[in-house]
């Protein structure tokens, strides 16, 4: 009997790891991407992101990306954007190479630097996007928009 759970454990396992693969590959299903945020790896927004006071002086949230289908073995480049009110406010374009989890293709840690200071961007609506071009030329785009929290505030 203890077998068999062990067994049927296994299986499962092997049975995820083997999706997140699936999800790590182009596939039949057209490649996506999806922004949220995430020091490390991708983390789902919930309705607010906290404001970063950075060691330099400037001000950023972090943000995650999570693909799936990408074709992407290797380096890939995004152009990210931030708006507040129609006017941006923030960008970025950093190189990535994505990690193969149980979800998809993950990236965390891009630094969304802000021009403006703590008190005109807390309580703030955000709209963020994120363009990806994987490895095939397919240019992906994910938006967000959610409300910055400075902490310190």
């Amino acid at each position: 009997m203890n077998h068999r759970i062990a067994w049927t454990a296994l299986s499962l396992a092997s049975a995820l790891v083997a999706c997140g693969d699936d999800l790590c590959r182009p596939g039949d299903l057209p490649p996506q991407v999806t922004i949220g945020t995430g020091a490390v790896r991708y983390e789902p927004f919930g309705d607010t992101v906290e404001l970063v006071h950075g060691p330099q002086g400037g001000f950023h949230v972090l943000i995650g990306l999570l693909g799936q289908h990408l074709s992407a073995d290797g380096l890939l480049g995004a152009h990210l954007s931030g708006t507040i009110g129609g006017v941006e406010a923030a960008t970025a374009d950093p190189w990535m190479s994505l990690s193969c989890t149980e979800d998809g293709q993950e990236f965390g840690g891009i630094f969304l630097i802000y021009d403006r200071q703590p008190e005109e961007l807390d309580g703030q609506l955000t709209h963020i996007t994120a363009t990806l071009t994987d490895l095939d030329g397919t240019a992906l785009e994910a938006q967000a928009d959610v409300t910055i929290v400075d902490p310190l505030l």
